[in-house]
């Protein structure tokens, strides 16, 4: 405690409390200090044949403190005070090698520069539970020299393992551009000259069969659904950028691809807590590719996943969203965000029996995830593909797509939940398919003008469930929102005025539970671009067909007409407004 004696309105601190309030009083955490790390072994040791590889990270040996010309590192690496430079050409190196305890890393920083080749593993974290932990960032700056349109830098999670990065992800192209390609090739293909096909960057599991090592015990084995089980979670942000040159000739392809970026994830379960920035520049391209492991080979070498999941709090840019893998995959791709985010792209698979189920779950009523696909896309894998299922849990989703997409099971489910149709382009109409719909809360947003609306059309598929019924199990828990496009200086009341009325229809199904009077308990609402309701004007709902074999919901926007009530009030205003003025005279 520290105390003070008032005299005449002064305050003096006593000197002797001073020094006995001074040791836990004014105390201060000294700022840690860090270490830098330079992985500098010897690449030309077999790090497997060895009893005691010197390659493997958890030797001392293998690291020079400060550059890679410093002293030898005599203490353990693993400490969350020291940042971990990977520079040069460089394969893997596994965290835990034979003979050493399991232990479980944690370091400040990773920055990885490197030069590779066909596919590097820089770190490669054994199975056993093993879990790598960075506090800080990753930033990975890659150069590719090699004439492969895959090549892959990446951290390996092997058998049962994990990966936790705390800050972001920066994946940097770095490949010089300035390679011409002979023209004399019609196909671009490989002729003593460089055909650099971008870079990727990937947090995998292990890609081949050969060199799987699942309890870090230096045998080969290989994985099954037991023992595949890894985790990748990115607290933070994935920003990409490229070389500031630009090619000019294009590889394997049609593609300008000395500036694409591809995010490869092949992990059991990825989340990433941040944003994925897609932004393409120049004439590059990015690329999510949501699962490339377990090729049409991979059954042979024991490897039997199939059920996937992919967490992102928002993609936003333009970009290619593939599911590369040659082996039919279930995905489960959902969404976290709680901000606005907009993306564009083309959505593609190796397999065309790949299923994609996509969950809006926000974590604020205010997330919302704007997915406009279209039909192609620079990078694109062969097959185009839908969403098997859509679930709008919470948050917006608005999606958009070519006429010929047609995505499977659509469901609303709550009150905080809205769909928005959209064309391809942002703040365009277009129509979205789905072969059934189930509504129990939430909105359904239509865009609108004087001279068009969105659409949603739920249409017949193939199978049981793809019966093109649009259910709506509470009327009244259910809202359309017509939203109106134009301009900000449009006003829709005096073009209401000229053209009387505008009636769309903006949604149409197979069959329905909805009759007339269950269609009146629907909330319908016009709003402008910021969903504010538009004063003066209301909407009508219809039902298109006839009684028992209704075909879709129409919409009609007019003038509002006021109440009766309405009217008798502002009479009964001017009455009186009338008594008093004959008063005053």
């Amino acid at each position: 405690s520290i105390y003070f004696i008032h005299t005449n309105m002064k305050t003096k601190v006593l000197p002797l409390i001073l020094f006995a309030a001074a040791p836990f009083a004014f105390a201060q955490e000294e700022t840690p200090t860090y270490t830098d790390l330079y992985y500098a072994s010897d690449m030309n040791i077999d790090p497997w044949g060895n009893t005691n590889p010197p390659r493997h990270m958890c030797k001392p040996a293998a690291w020079k403190i400060g550059s890679l010309e410093g002293e030898t590192l005599t203490t353990t690496p693993n400490s969350k005070y020291n940042n971990l430079f990977f520079v040069g050409a460089l394969n893997a190196s596994r965290t835990t090698p034979t003979g050493y305890d399991y232990t479980n890393w944690e370091v400040n920083n990773v920055t990885i520069d490197v030069t590779n080749g066909f596919q590097y593993s820089i770190i490669q974290v054994c199975g056993g539970g093993q879990n790598f932990k960075v506090n800080g960032n990753v930033d990975a700056s890659i150069h590719n020299n090699k004439d492969w349109n895959s090549t892959s830098t990446q951290i390996e999670l092997q058998g049962i393992s994990s990966l936790d990065i705390m800050g972001n992800l920066y994946i940097n192209n770095t490949t010089d551009p300035t390679t011409r390609i002979d023209t004399t090739n019609a196909d671009g293909r490989y002729n003593g000259i460089y055909h650099h096909n971008g870079i990727c960057f990937g947090v995998v599991g292990a890609v081949s069969g050969t060199y799987i090592d699942t309890d870090g015990d230096g045998t080969k084995e290989t994985l099954t659904n037991a023992t595949c089980d890894n985790s990748f979670t990115l607290y933070g942000d994935v920003i990409m950028s490229d070389n500031d040159m630009i090619s000019n000739y294009k590889p394997w392809g049609a593609t300008y691809a000395n500036s694409r970026i591809t995010l490869r994830l092949d992990t059991t379960r990825s989340a990433i807590k941040g944003i994925v920035y897609l932004n393409e520049s120049y004439e590059g391209e990015r690329v999510l590719d949501l699962a490339s492991l377990m090729l049409s080979s991979a059954a042979s070498i024991g490897i039997t996943f199939d059920e996937l999941s992919r967490e992102f709090a928002g993609l936003s840019g333009s970009s290619a969203l593939v599911a590369s893998v040659a082996r039919k995959k279930t995905i489960d791709l959902i969404f976290t965000n709680s901000t606005k985010q907009d993306w564009t792209g083309s959505l593609t698979a190796g397999d065309a029996g790949t299923e994609i189920n996509l969950l809006m779950d926000a974590q604020s009523a205010d997330g919302k995830q704007a997915m406009l696909i279209k039909k192609t896309h620079k990078g694109e894998a062969a097959n185009k593909i839908a969403f098997k299922t859509v679930n709008v849990a919470y948050g917006t989703l608005e999606l958009g797509g070519y006429d010929e997409l047609t995505h499977g099971a659509l469901t609303i489910s709550n009150n905080k939940a809205k769909l928005v149709v959209s064309g391809v382009e942002k703040d365009t109409l277009g129509a979205i398919n789905f072969t059934s719909a189930f509504v129990s809360a939430g909105t359904i947003g239509i865009g609108f003008n004087q001279e068009s609306s969105d659409v949603l059309n739920i249409v017949k598929g193939e199978s049981e469930e793809a019966n093109g019924t649009f259910y709506v199990a509470d009327p009244s828990a259910f809202t359309i929102e017509l939203d109106y496009l134009p301009v900000e200086d449009s006003v829709l009341k005096e073009q209401l005025e000229s053209e009387g009325s505008f009636t769309y229809d903006i949604i149409t199904f197979d069959s329905t539970n909805l009759t007339a009077e269950t269609l009146s308990n629907i909330t319908v609402k016009v709003v402008d671009q910021y969903g504010n309701a538009i004063d003066g004007v209301e909407a009508i709902l219809g039902l298109l067909g006839e009684e028992g074999a209704y075909t879709g919901i129409s919409a009609t926007i007019q003038t509002a007409v006021p109440e009766p009530a309405t009217v008798a009030g502002i009479a009964g205003m001017l009455a009186l407004a009338f008594v008093a003025y004959r008063r005053r005279k």
